[in-house]
This record gives structure tokens, C-alpha cells and sequence, in this order.
């Protein structure tokens, strides 16, 4: 069988019709023509733990808190912070996490900021009244770690 275009399909159907010889044949041709059509599957996102909202990290530096933060700094008058912290399990007793470890460092009276990629693992659940608080954060390098910093480093947080 001869495959067609669908418009080249479409136009003789017309011409077909207007000339009153239609058959089921030229039909056929056109359905068997058509392009299959493609399945697509969708990616859902996770869900997320049913103590997501009511869970939080509480930063050492000026003591807020937060809900799976992108940027958490680790003590009061450092150059070290984390940033682009992407979270999964966020309110599961271990939220697992992937960023950067920022230095800020001045050389030569200019400010530099050095990235070093980071995984970082929120535990250790304090329950409270209404929530919830993690109160470690161990903050895994992984690659070099930043001048003067172990390749891991475990922090305890406030409650």
C-alpha cells in the first residue's frame, strides 16, 4: 500500500467526494496514512512528606528558621554559607540535600566568593508542641573541601 501525505490524503477524499466517486478505499488509505500517535508519560514530582510544613531548620547565625532553605548560613560573623540547596525528604527523620559551600575571602582588597559543591543531611528531629526542628546538620564535601574546613563537618543546631 502506498503511503501519503495527509494533506495530499485529505485533498484527494475531497476530490473524490466532489466528483461523487468516494469508495472506501481512498478512506482506508487516508486512516492508514494518519501518523500513530505517541504515548507520553508523565514525571510526577514526589510528594511530600506529610510533616514537610510543619518542619524547619534553625540557622546558628541569627537563630531563623526555615522550610527546606535554599540558603543557610552555619555561624554568626563567617564568610562560610551554603547556597542553591535543592532538598528531598524534607520532614522524613534524614532530608537530604545538594548545594554549594560558599567562602568569602578578600585577597589583594578585592572580595572573592569560592564555591565548593556540598551534600548535606538534616537530623536528629526535635519535636515541639505544633512542629518539628532538625537540630544536626552535617555538611559533606564532595570534592576538595574549602581551606581549613575537614572533608565533613557535622553541626549542632539550636532547638
Amino acid at each position: 500500500m502506498k503511503h501519503m501525505s495527509m494533506g495530499r490524503a485529505a485533498a484527494l477524499l475531497v476530490a473524490t467526494a466532489a466528483a461523487g466517486t468516494m469508495t472506501a478505499a481512498p478512506a482506508l488509505s487516508a486512516v492508514a496514512a494518519a501518523p500513530q500517535a505517541q504515548s507520553v508519560t508523565a514525571v510526577a514530582k514526589p510528594k511530600p512528606h506529610p510533616l514537610a510544613e510543619v518542619t524547619f531548620i534553625q540557622d546558628r547565625a541569627g537563630g531563623e528558621q526555615a522550610q527546606s532553605p535554599a540558603t543557610f548560613r552555619l555561624r554568626k560573623g563567617t564568610s562560610g554559607y551554603l547556597a542553591g540547596l535543592k532538598w528531598t525528604g524534607w520532614g522524613a527523620p534524614l532530608a537530604q540535600g545538594k548545594g554549594r559551600y560558599i567562602v568569602k575571602s578578600v585577597v589583594g582588597g578585592k572580595t572573592r566568593m569560592t564555591a565548593y559543591p556540598v551534600n548535606v543531611t538534616a537530623s536528629r528531629l526535635h519535636k515541639r508542641e505544633a512542629t518539628q526542628v532538625y537540630t544536626r546538620l552535617t555538611v559533606k564535601f564532595t570534592a576538595k573541601p574549602a581551606p581549613g574546613l575537614k572533608k565533613m563537618i557535622a553541626y549542632t543546631l539550636p532547638r
